[in-house]
């Protein structure tokens, strides 16, 4: 791979492990990380749910 293929993949990397960081700060339990401590709404959870299903049988 060239020098530009390396910088693109790399600056990826660092974009993903920054938004991992901001993303861990703003979580304080389990209830922050599995339901967005309440703040989804409930038809936004229903078709989260229901598309993981399709995820899961493919």
């Amino acid at each position: 791979m060239a020098a530009l293929d390396w910088t693109v993949v790399g600056l990826y990397f660092l974009v993903m492990v920054g938004i991992g960081w901001w993303a861990k700060s703003r979580i304080s339990d389990a209830s922050d990380f599995f339901v967005a401590g309440g703040k989804i709404p409930w038809w936004l959870v229903g078709i989260s749910h229901h598309m993981s299903g399709y995820s899961a049988a493919v």
